[in-house]
């Protein structure tokens, strides 16, 4: 079962969407989101919402093309899988691409990194991948847990911290 919300069990989106809201103490939320693409409406003391996609799903990119806010080249920046990390402030955004450890790569013929791309504003965070990645299926239990988040900065700093100590406890294994 999902992350209970209202008693409910909350399940991601057929694991194409995980959408949080974060209320002003920093307490996150999941969002039901069904396959249709529909605006949500928001609690008054929303301070940010995390939407984390998977890029792989057809219908991630359903739902970032839905968005109306989101500018063309910040959506583009978001759909790049490029293959050098690199930073950009995209219409009042900050947008990144970086390098994290798959969750999945067990086997040798694999690359054992994929491309994280992040959004992130003061009242949104968007992470968006292709392939399952460690820092942000650690970042969504740390949240399921019950962690505080106060800003989008600091759930940002946690994610960077993630895919920090992940190459960290890799080089000192070498």
């Amino acid at each position: 079962a999902g992350p209970m919300h209202g008693g409910m069990a909350v399940e991601p989106a057929q694991d194409y969407l995980w959408h949080y809201v974060v209320r002003d103490k920093g307490q996150c939320l999941p969002v039901a989101i069904g396959d249709e693409v529909h605006e949500v409406e928001l609690p008054p003391d929303t301070a940010f919402r995390w939407v984390h996609l998977n890029l792989a799903d057809q219908r991630s990119h359903w739902w970032l093309d839905a968005q109306p806010a989101m500018s063309p080249r910040a959506r583009e920046f978001l759909y790049s899988s490029g293959h050098h990390a690199r930073v950009e402030v995209i219409d009042g955004a900050l947008l990144c691409l970086v390098h994290a450890f798959r969750r999945d790569a067990a086997d040798a013929d694999e690359p054992i990194r994929a491309g994280l791309a992040i959004l992130l504003t003061e009242d949104l965070l968007i992470t968006a991948r292709h392939t399952p990645l460690q820092a942000t299926a650690e970042l969504i239990d740390r949240v399921q847990a019950g962690e505080v988040f106060p800003t989008t900065a600091a759930m940002f700093e946690a994610l960077v911290g993630s895919i920090a100590a992940t190459v960290d406890a890799r080089v000192r294994a070498l």
